[in-house]
């Protein structure tokens, strides 16, 4: 009896160091891992509808611009080909990407101002731009 009673309590002080308390389940972000650590930037325009969706790498040496494409939010790489003290520049085909460090101002097709977050904030906003933008259509 007094060995059930102590196995008992033996079972019920050791129990929780048996427990598996890592968590095992894979976690997937939908941003992709490089931007992990970098900057997300929420771009308007004037109209304020016109919205630019940029992640920045930790090392400041990519640039990820949202594309909606497929109902879906994605990313497209662009590197940063000039650093200065005021500007990070990003070039690609006809395309120029002059994002100024101080104001958070961007200039591609027209200015926009930027507003920094988090990469998930941006991702998910992102999406509830796109969301938005599904809701205008009829079919």
């Amino acid at each position: 009896m007094r060995l059930c009673l102590a196995i008992t309590l033996l079972t019920m002080l050791f129990h929780p160091a048996w427990a598996d308390t890592t968590n095992r389940a894979k976690q997937f972000s939908p941003v992709p891992g490089i931007f992990v650590g970098g900057v997300g930037l929420e771009c308007r325009s004037n109209p304020t509808t016109i919205v630019e969706f940029l992640l920045i790498t930790k090392n400041r040496r990519k640039i990820g611009v949202a594309i909606f494409d497929n109902d879906d939010v994605t990313y497209t790489f662009l590197p940063i080909t000039k650093t200065t003290p005021r500007t990070y520049i990003a070039e690609q085909d006809d395309m120029e990407f002059v994002l100024d460090r101080q104001s958070l101002k961007l200039t591609l097709d027209r200015d926009y101002n930027c507003a920094a977050m988090g990469i998930s904030d941006l991702h998910k906003a992102a999406q509830n731009y796109l969301r938005a933008l599904l809701s205008e259509n009829k079919i």
